[in-house]
């Protein structure tokens, strides 16, 4: 007598060994019979609509080239483009339909959910299911073989769908209509329709390796346990599933990785940008890499279920990935639009405190022994998560005392900053905002960068506003004024005088008055009261004192007291 554990009472119904609920067949009545299939653990009866073939595969054949038109026209933006609003919408949209994969992926999980959750995660686990959404089942294809050949063979039936379209564009065009296909682009709405879909395809290669244990020292398959994991139908399959396994991880990884290399220097070819826009369109300049932090973490994500065979340890692996992800998201806000950045954050700070809840349905509540072991492990777990700030407290201890201990190569690193931001203030002040190329610069600046430049600003504002100085005839804060700063200016500051004692300065050459010169009421340094306001207490070296138009390090800070509040 063999017992094998039967994970759906809806399956197993109960009375005589082996029986079955109305379209369940073998073992564990995990299989469909004909015309049905399968949904949340239950067969399904099939439609007419299911059973004429009309939804697979003639849908995909028809309708799969004006998917594919569609999808190319709305993902053909050029670099200038990439920060526009629309392209934000595209982004958070990406974003939310990652977040249910995650939730159709954890509801796969080794728990014992209750049967409310079935009507929600559980219906998303269509999103992971690759061409099953299209019941092939109904059409004859119900075997675990032939559903696992479809479903892992999708991307590159994806894949020959865009290129027929390409052919048959091209032909069209040849006979006068005016619309043609650029192939990088094509390519690059290909790529992107892959990295959106890249859980799922995770999910249906691994499946082969997803097992959980029976009562009598048997395995079966997560997604098919008609199947045992020792049985020759899986061993056969082994060979493909290896073969996805290398091709749409091994290769695809590789080849990201080359691209994210070779970024910085081949960026300023157009096919470039338009080839491999998927992977660098939704990031930041300066983080154009994180598309290879994505896929790492939705790699490692669906090796959950793989790595370890308890609920338990399956969700501890998912949280710790999303902690570690959201750390990361936090601290570099990759993405190109803040709010996108925002959304992905808030969505990994749901979905730990989803997995974290999910540690209830971890273990059978009749199983009593089982439920002890549950609550070992948590505890522990628990233990360890809650000393983390603790290590995050050192290194910031850490950080600050080096900084403390070695204030030299703190205020050098100020200089640097203050010579580069001199340099780069000087360059935008000899800009002409009526030139188109420079208009097209500003094109370019992500929505997040645009809020980091207004936060930079309104903290050099700010610094107006330190000891609530104002102008005593407008009864307003003072405004930050570019000026050349002479080793008078540092005087008073140095001595630690009251800011209203300090001298203005004075002996201004000529060559340099004009420089010095308000550029709002036309008035020179030396018609106006300069006030020193101290910010930490360091003086600068000497030799730096007539580089900056703010000393370095913002040791201290010069603003004029009649100057006009300007925002």
């Amino acid at each position: 007598l063999w017992i094998f554990l039967c994970r759906s009472a809806d399956q197993c119904p109960g009375g005589a060994p082996q029986a079955c609920a109305e379209g369940q067949i073998g073992i564990m009545c995990a299989a469909c019979d004909d015309e049905f299939y399968p949904v949340v653990g239950k067969c399904t009866p099939c439609s007419g609509l299911e059973t004429s073939k009309a939804l697979f595969p003639i849908l995909p054949i028809l309708l799969g080239p004006c998917v594919v038109i569609f999808i190319y026209q709305a993902s053909k933006t050029p670099v200038q483009r990439w920060s526009a609003p629309r392209s934000g919408l595209t982004i958070c949209a990406a974003i939310i339909f990652t977040h249910f994969q995650f939730l159709a992926l954890l509801f796969k999980c080794d728990l014992f959910f209750p049967k409310a959750l079935e009507s929600t995660w559980g219906e998303l686990g269509v999103i992971n299911e690759g061409l099953s959404i299209l019941r092939p089942s109904c059409i004859g294809v119900n075997t675990f073989s032939d559903i696992y050949y479809i479903n892992v063979a999708w991307p590159l039936m994806t894949m020959f769908i865009f290129a027929a379209t390409f052919v048959m564009v091209a032909l069209v065009h040849r006979l006068g209509v005016p619309f043609v296909m650029d192939g990088n682009f094509l390519f690059s709405s290909y790529g992107a329709i892959m990295e959106t879909f890249f859980v799922g395809i995770c999910t249906q290669s691994l499946t082969l390796f997803q097992c959980y244990d029976h009562p009598n020292q048997q395995a079966s398959l997560r997604v098919a346990p008609e199947i045992l994991c020792d049985s020759q139908e899986r061993e056969s399959l082994l060979a493909v599933g290896i073969a996805a396994i290398f091709l749409y991880f091994v290769c695809s990884s590789g080849l990201m990785a080359w691209v994210l290399w070779v970024a910085p220097t081949s960026f300023s070819h157009s096919k470039f940008q338009k080839r491999w826009r998927f992977l660098l369109c939704k990031y930041r300049p300066d983080q154009w890499w994180w598309s290879a932090i994505i896929l790492i973490r939705n790699l490692t994500v669906s090796l959950a279920l793989v790595v370890a065979t308890q609920g338990t340890f399956q969700l501890i692996w998912i949280v710790s990935v999303l902690c570690v992800y959201g750390v990361l998201t936090y601290a570099k806000r990759p993405w190109r639009h803040a709010w996108a950045s925002r959304l992905d954050f808030i969505v990994t700070v749901v979905l730990g405190l989803v997995v974290c809840s999910c540690f209830k349905f971890a273990a059978n509540e009749a199983d009593r022994e089982q439920m002890d072991s549950i609550v070992r492990t948590v505890l522990v777990f628990v233990q360890v998560i809650s000393f983390i700030p603790c290590g995050i407290c050192f290194i910031a201890i850490l950080h600050l005392a080096n900084r403390w201990l070695f204030p030299i190569e703190d205020q050098r690193r100020k200089i640097h900053l203050f010579e580069d931001l001199t340099k780069i203030g000087k360059g935008i002040s000899a800009l002409d905002l009526k030139d188109p190329h420079v208009t097209f610069a500003m094109t370019l600046l992500s929505e997040n960068d645009l809020e980091v430049l207004d936060e930079a600003l309104k903290l050099l504002v700010a610094e107006n506003y330190i000891g609530g100085i104002q102008d005593t005839n407008t009864k307003q804060k003072p405004r930050i004024t570019t000026a050349v700063l002479r080793k008078e200016s540092f005087e008073g500051a140095s001595a630690g005088l009251n800011p209203n004692n300090i001298k203005k300065p004075s002996g201004i050459p000529a060559d340099e008055k004009e420089a010095a010169e308000n550029p709002e009421t036309g008035t020179s340094l030396e018609d106006e009261k300069w006030l020193w306001l101290e910010a930490d207490g360091v003086v600068p070296e000497e030799e730096h004192y007539h580089r900056y138009t703010f000393p370095p390090g913002a040791a201290h800070l010069m603003v004029p007291s009649s100057s006009p509040t300007g925002g």
